[in-house]
């Protein structure tokens, strides 16, 4: 039997290896050494070798056929390179190389290419777990014209900033409980995941993806500050709601339609209303969209029940006047005014119900623009007075006399013209000649409609359910008779809501998805018993109010010393979730990006970026550093960081679709004066890999082992072999 493998092992391992010991032999082995030893044994052994490596191989086919036909290298990474299991079995397989070269020790001169090979394994295994350990692997992103020095790795965290609610008494407390600062922040790491949570199990299951650890459920208890987890989408959108979509088709019993097609889609939201708008659209901003015929559709919804029974009252009768016709709903009556008759600030009385009407202006200028308007003024005696707002072609957005449950609509003909130029005229006409249909969501969740052609056709009602359902789902509404622009309008879907608001949903996974992916959180946050649980989104393509969420907390005691209990200050928290960045000592600056199609398709077919790498400057231009660099989609680039020294590899990984002039990003990153027609963003791979050296070496080792080990062991010919050769 061989000596021991090492000499500081001799004391505590000879019995356990069974190798030669001073012992006596009748002295009995430790129970703890027998265990060492057979573990040791079975560490070492071939079998276990072959059951790893054949696994190990299962593994590897396994994630490249998966990788190949499903998913991305980012989410291989979290399935199976970086998870637990597999850094377990790689462990284990370093374990079994090393004791199977420390078994044979001393190693004769035959066994150095074995010992070489294991070495080599060993070498390429520390190498891939320095990799692990310190590389660094992400995206960077840049529009032309810009640079960017930031490099996101696709992992989010949460970032708490306490702060107290109220600047007044705030500061001493804050201070003490924060440790000198007003402002603290705290960071909270999040393992999320790269799909949806829902789908694990469901639509992921050709590999068990939920081995692997995502942080769910409690995050962060501490303080009176505590922060779940409950539900997470990788790639989401948020839809406003209420949300009806149509489908637009030209009757079929009229033949000739002016649609110019035979079906299209209409998509009409309501959102909430922005700062500062409130209190005029307490129920959200409607939308409008315009058909191809010039049909325009509207939408908006109320709460209120006397809205409803306004719009359902507001026809028209007899003829406009050349000024238009007021339609006022109040106290369940209607009161109909020509505009010609009101003109000159006299005062109309509305009915016996105290209140006066007065028309202040007609067709106002807004942002530049003539809107066919009438303005009023809502008169109860002397005591107060309402200012009311009602257009013309866009009655989403009137401004109802609320506080007088005054509500209206304001009929204009094509031919009306408040005597202020033939360009004002022109565009009141172009804004009320076009067919319309008005679209509500009452107060009781049904939806009415109202169909507007000129010259006085006017259809006011409830919309039809379908036969045999008790949904709006698939119910068809026929408007404008037997005209041009007859057609029919069906629902294909309609989500109502009370009130204005956000409906958060998932998109599927994609693997190589057309824009940037939209992460959120489901969070509940509970800040000194104050709890609140909503979205949260983190930062990407969209931009929105839901990417920061603050809560103020309950006002709390706290103990000062020996002092009794005391009454302490509100703390306001404010959340986010950030991405994972890592500056970097250079910057990315993109010239242009290059893009070619294959021929007679959209698909491309070659894309590449033209950048220069620059030096950043607090004050004044950036230094360069390499200028026209080409980064070609299978040519990567090295570049070495000046400040950290870390050599960095960038490939071009992919790109965004085009922004074209009206895209708020367009109009901000380009100069008016700058011919453009579109924006490129190119996006590139950035890696940096300081296990690299240790894993060629490691390879090196492995096929030079394999030579030596297959020339070494060759036996020598016999010489009459040669001579007849």
């Amino acid at each position: 039997m061989k000596a021991a493998p090492f000499p500081f092992f001799r004391s505590m391992t000879e019995s356990a290896l069974s190798l030669p010991s001073s012992r006596p032999a009748s002295e009995p082995r430790s129970a703890w050494g027998t265990l060492f030893r057979a573990l040791f044994r079975a560490s070492a052994s071939l079998e276990l070798a072959v059951v790893l490596i054949a696994v190990y191989m299962a593994v590897l086919i396994w994630a490249t056929m998966v990788m190949s036909r499903w998913y991305a290298d980012s989410e291989l990474k979290f399935g199976i390179y970086l998870s637990p299991w597999f850094l377990a079995l790689n462990a284990l397989l370093a374990i079994n190389v090393l004791n199977a070269a420390l078994i044979r020790w001393p190693w004769s001169r035959r066994q150095r290419p074995f010992v070489i090979i294991h070495a080599g394994i060993i070498v390429l295994l520390i190498g891939s777990w320095v990799s692990y350990r310190f590389g660094i692997d992400g995206t960077l992103s840049a529009f032309e014209g810009t640079a960017e020095r930031r490099l996101f790795t696709g992992e989010h965290y949460f970032l708490l900033r306490v702060a107290p609610a109220d600047g007044s008494e705030a500061g001493s407390a804050a201070r003490s409980s924060t440790g000198g600062s007003a402002v603290a922040e705290i960071t909270v790491p999040f393992r999320s995941g790269p799909f949806n949570w829902q789908d694990y199990g469901k639509e992921h299951s050709r590999f068990p993806w939920s081995l692997s650890p995502r942080d769910r459920g409690l995050l962060f208890d501490r303080d009176g500050i505590r922060l779940e987890v409950l539900d997470y989408y990788h790639d989401s959108r948020r839809l406003p709601i209420p949300r009806l979509v149509l489908s637009v088709a030209e009757d079929p019993a009229i033949r000739v339609g002016a649609l110019g097609r035979q079906s299209e889609q209409a998509s009409l939201e309501i959102s909430p209303a922005p700062r500062g708008h409130g209190t005029n659209r307490p129920f959200g901003m409607g939308s409008r969209a315009e058909l191809a015929n010039g049909t325009r559709l509207l939408f908006w919804m109320t709460g209120d029940g006397d809205e409803t029974a306004a719009f359902l009252a507001s026809a028209p009768e007899g003829p406009l006047g050349p000024q238009g016709q007021l339609v006022l709903y109040h106290d369940g009556r209607t009161y109909r005014f020509r505009c010609d008759e009101l003109l000159g600030g006299r005062k109309a009385p509305l009915g016996e119900s105290g209140l006066e009407i007065e028309l202040v202006g007609l067709n106002p200028q807004v942002m530049g623009f003539a809107v066919p308007a009438a303005q009023l003024m809502i008169h109860r005696g002397d005591d107060s007075s309402e200012r009311m707002l009602l257009y013309a072609a866009l009655p989403h957005w009137n401004h109802h006399a609320r506080k007088h449950r005054v509500f209206g609509s304001y009929w204009l003909g094509a031919a009306a013209d408040d005597g202020n130029g033939d360009q004002r005229a022109a565009q009141v006409r172009r804004d009320t000649e076009s067919p319309r249909v008005d679209i509500l969501q009452g107060h009781d969740g049904q939806l009415y409609y109202r169909s507007w052609r000129l010259p006085d056709e006017c259809r006011i009602g409830r919309w039809p359910a379908a036969e045999g359902a008790d949904s709006l789902l698939g119910a068809e509404l026929a408007v404008f008779g037997e005209s041009p622009s007859a057609m029919r309008l069906r629902v294909e879907e309609y989500i109502a809501s009370p009130q204005p608001d956000w409906k958060i949903t998932p998109l599927p996974y994609r693997r190589k998805p057309e824009q940037m992916r939209q992460p959120r959180a489901l969070v509940r946050l509970t800040v000194d018993g104050k709890k609140e649980e909503f979205w949260l989104a983190g930062p990407a393509g969209e931009s929105g109010d839901d990417q920061r969420r603050t809560v103020v907390g309950q006002q709390r005691r706290v103990s000062v010393g020996q002092r009794p209990t005391v009454v302490g200050q509100r703390r306001r928290v404010s959340i986010s979730m950030p991405q994972e960045a890592v500056a970097l000592g250079f910057e990315v600056f993109l010239h242009r990006f290059i893009q070619k199609l294959d021929p007679g398709q959209r698909r491309p077919s070659y894309y590449a970026s033209v950048v220069d790498f620059r030096l950043p400057a607090e004050d004044g231009e950036a230094k360069p550093l390499k200028e026209q660099v080409l980064i070609e989609l299978n040519r990567p680039i090295d570049f070495v960081d000046p400040s950290t020294g870390r050599s960095y590899r960038l490939f071009q990984a992919s790109f965004e679709p085009p922004r074209r002039p009206g895209d708020p990003l367009f109009e901000q990153l380009v100069r008016p004066d700058e011919p453009r027609g579109k924006l490129n963003r190119s996006i590139f791979s950035v890696s940096y890999d300081p296990g690299r050296t240790w894993k060629y070496c490691g390879s090196l080792l492995i096929v030079g082992g394999i030579i030596w080990l297959y020339y070494g062991r060759r036996p020598p010919r016999r010489r009459g072999v040669e001579e007849e050769a």
